[in-house]
């Protein structure tokens, strides 16, 4: 048996950067083989189509976005301080030089109507990471409680990802999640726009 002469993860990545930039059906097998570097033959052989190559970038996507909610909740102080971390870092992310969003939200808008089976993956993933939030506000509060708020995370993720396109002001950001979230601590926002 021949060995591999690539790193099957690093390929990974880089399809799921080029994914991520340009979307699902804007990607040909063609660009995904100058991303990676592989010929078409040898994704095809590895990956078995396009499809399941995106499938296991948005797998890939998925599993480092729960794992760094769940590591942000656990080393902060309290769970509400880890959510105002992780919102920060999503507002921060809009100031980086070629901004992305997030793979899920835009895998949910570009294949909604055109491939709904991806598109409810990418919705499956979301839902993990709102289950994420919730089962760590679960620890300081009521259940119900703590469902409602998870949903007022969830949604002020989805508008910063959006809204990041267009805006130029992390300022405004920042004032508009904590009117959204006004159980945020008193200083959310306020260290990173001065």
């Amino acid at each position: 048996m021949a060995k591999k002469l690539f790193d099957r993860r690093a390929v990974l990545e880089q399809a799921m950067n080029l994914f991520w930039q340009a979307g699902y059906g804007a990607c040909s097998i063609q660009q995904l083989s100058r991303a990676t570097g592989l010929q078409a033959g040898s994704l095809y052989h590895e990956f078995g189509s396009k499809e399941m190559l995106f499938r296991e970038a948005i797998e890939c996507y998925a599993l480092v976005s729960q794992q760094r909610i769940e590591e942000t909740l656990s080393s902060a102080d309290n769970v509400v301080e880890g959510i105002a971390r992780l919102l920060n870092l999503v507002i921060s992310q809009t100031k980086a030089g070629e901004y992305c969003s997030c793979f899920l939200i835009k895998t949910q808008l570009e294949l909604s109507s055109l491939d709904p089976e991806l598109s409810a993956l990418a919705t499956e993933k979301l839902q993990l990471n709102e289950a994420a939030y919730r089962k760590g506000l679960e620890q300081a509060f009521p259940p119900e409680e703590a469902s409602l708020m998870a949903k007022q995370v969830m949604m002020a993720v989805f508008a910063i990802r959006v809204y990041g396109y267009q805006s130029n002001s992390q300022d405004v950001m920042f004032e508009t999640v904590r009117s959204m979230i006004p159980w945020l601590p008193d200083n959310f926002g306020k260290a990173q726009s001065s």
